[in-house]
């Protein structure tokens, strides 16, 4: 959280706290919170990166965040807090591991020639656009109209579907790649 000053006290000096994800995480104070909405228009994390710096040591939580959202969003963050602290569902993990859940960067690093390659796979491109104006984007149109598209009758057959009509076999197979030469780097400088 950051210096003692961005922390809510009581009158005796103890944190002021509340519940996320099923422990108990201190508030900000008022005066954190309306620096971070008038300098950064309540985005925790641009006050974080462009205000704090990301070579400060303080432990970023989502409860932090989650503090700095609408009524709205809390309502709903609170649906997904439940469900984590219950084991409903599984929060993406900060570290490397071997299941699903470990976060992964948002680029890989690929070479020239996978990049080059990747650029050829036309098809995989036009149908997973980022949706603006006409443009396809099957994922979207599933979310939206359900499987109504005669080759996506579920999720088997959209992922078979995916990976034999729009070379997502070879894409997958690239940022696997990618994926692993990541993953030898990182144990290689841990």
């Amino acid at each position: 959280y950051g210096p003692d000053a961005f922390i809510k006290t009581n009158a005796d000096g103890s944190y002021v706290t509340f519940d996320f994800n099923g422990e108990q995480w201190p508030e900000i104070a008022d005066a954190t919170r309306e620096e971070l909405w008038d300098k950064q228009g309540g985005n925790y994390t641009n006050y974080a990166r462009r205000l704090l710096g990301s070579t400060l040591s303080f432990v970023k939580s989502q409860a932090f965040e989650f503090q700095c959202t609408t009524e709205a969003g809390r309502l709903g963050a609170g649906y997904i807090s439940n469900a984590i602290a219950l084991g409903t569902i599984k929060h993406p993990k900060l570290e490397v591991t071997n299941d699903w859940y470990t976060g992964t960067p948002t680029t890989l690093p690929t070479t020239t020639v996978e990049n080059d390659t990747i650029n050829t796979y036309s098809e995989l491109t036009s149908q997973f656009s980022t949706k603006s104006g006409d443009q396809v984007n099957v994922l979207m149109d599933i979310i939206v109209s359900g499987y109504t598209d005669v080759n996506l009758k579920d999720a088997e057959s959209a992922a078979a579907y995916v990976a034999s009509s729009y070379k997502g076999t070879q894409y997958i197979s690239i940022l696997n790649d990618a994926w692993q030469r990541a993953i030898d780097y990182y144990s290689s400088v841990k």
